[in-house]
């Protein structure tokens, strides 16, 4: 029974190193975006995107769904 128990701990302290390296990269990430300047609108105005570079529209979707995650305000630019 001793066994069973150490590979219940073992099994908890690796799912909370993975757990501590999702939220370290999610921090990351965000850290990412927000220092190239964050978001803007993209086109017409339908959807943002990483300031620096409009083409990765994906990457505007997911550093939302990561601010979110983290409880964390987005960081979203203004228009000139």
């Amino acid at each position: 029974m001793a066994k069973k128990m150490l590979k219940y701990d073992k099994t908890d302290a690796e799912a909370s190193v993975r757990a501590e390296l999702i939220v370290q990269s999610l921090r990351e990430f965000c850290d990412d975006i927000d220092q190239t300047g964050g978001l803007v609108l993209h086109g017409e105005g339908s959807h943002y995107v990483p300031a620096a570079s409009d083409d990765w529209i994906d990457l505007g979707e997911t550093y939302l769904k990561a601010c979110k995650a983290l409880r964390r305000k987005p960081k979203i630019a203004e228009e000139d």
